[in-house]
């Protein structure tokens, strides 16, 4: 019995051993594994900002930092920026942080701090700052499969060059979704609290707005099968549902079928039904002064189509960028999509 049991307990032993043995083996085969691919994204990362900039596009990852054992892989940026060296153009930010678990690396969240400095295409400067801004990404083999981002605190400058700002825009709360449906592109934007200063105007009322639209054909513009112009010039979507609240029960959505041509003009056929109607007039005119009288005209005309409530239900049409009420021209053109 005796040596049947100090059998057993040397079995044990062995067993515990090799227990032990394997966790440390497998500890330190995932330790250099982790490092190993720590050290494969700095490597990858360095070699597509080589790549972008012997293509035109100068990235920016200043301090670059991998961090996160064991669980995580970590990315951490100072200034981190871009410039376009072939169309002009270049933005910068404060700090830029990401992050992916190891088991699943393909799903990545990150963070950004502000202000945000651009100079666009025309050298026209903006700066825009927030409270916060998260994304999340979901990557695929090939490219991105969607996105998401949200931000509060939203302010926007233009231009932020010290000369007199032409635009000045602040929203409590935004958001935009992104993904791809198939073969087609499905978008969507909400902003909450915003104070909007047009050129040249007094501020319109604090208004909130959402946009949710499909462009059909153009998944590929998310994970680089279609690039630049192609991505909007042409296309044709869906206008699922555009909704405008300047409060007291000023309310305005929109829904209908838009497309674009290759020279940009924009031509759609769009149901709007416009709450209050009465009330609408002084807004839109101060947004469009220089259109003031034709608005006139026209919000006269369909203002006796005002049900018991005061809803206002029209169909407006857009050809080559003129907006027409019916067959009748108001006197507006859209400006094409640059």
């Amino acid at each position: 019995m005796a040596i049947s049991s100090r059998q057993g307990s040397a079995s044990a032993s062995r067993k515990i051993l090799w227990l032990g043995i394997a966790v440390i083996l497998f500890c330190a085969l995932y330790t250099g594994a982790w490092y190993y691919a720590a050290a494969e994204i700095r490597t990858r990362l360095a070699e597509a900002m080589a790549s972008s900039q012997r293509n035109g596009l100068t990235l920016e990852c200043g301090g670059m930092e991998v961090k996160g054992f064991p669980f995580r892989f970590e990315l951490f940026c100072s200034k981190p920026g871009f410039a376009d060296l072939n169309r002009g153009g270049s933005a910068e930010a404060e700090a830029f942080r990401s992050a992916a678990q190891v088991y699943a690396p393909w799903h990545i969240v990150w963070e950004a701090d502000g202000p945000l400095s651009a100079t666009l295409e025309n050298g026209e400067k903006l700066l825009l700052n927030w409270q916060s801004l998260q994304s999340s990404l979901q990557l695929k083999m090939g490219g991105l499969e969607r996105s998401s981002l949200s931000a509060d605190g939203l302010d926007l400058t233009i231009p932020a060059d010290g000369t007199v700002a032409v635009m000045k825009a602040k929203a409590g709360h935004g958001e935009a979704h992104i993904r791809q449906n198939g073969d087609d592109l499905d978008m969507a934007a909400l902003f909450r609290d915003v104070a909007l200063t047009p050129p040249d105007l007094a501020a319109l009322p604090v208004f909130s707005a959402s946009v949710e639209a499909r462009l059909a054909g153009k998944a590929g513009a998310l994970d680089g099968r279609i690039k630049g112009d192609a991505v909007l010039k042409p296309s044709k979507g869906e206008l699922q549902r555009a909704v405008v609240d300047f409060g007291q029960g000023r309310v305005a959505t929109v829904t209908g079928p838009v497309e674009v041509d290759e020279a940009g003009l924009i031509s759609a056929k769009l149901a709007v039904e416009a709450e209050k109607f009465v009330e609408w007039q002084p807004l839109v005119q101060g947004a469009m002064p220089d259109n003031a009288d034709g608005i006139a005209t026209a919000m006269g005309m369909i203002r006796g189509m005002a049900d018991d409530k005061g809803t206002v239900r029209i169909n407006l049409v857009i050809e080559k960028g003129q907006v027409l009420l019916g067959f009748i021209p108001l006197g507006i053109t859209l400006p094409p999509i640059r």
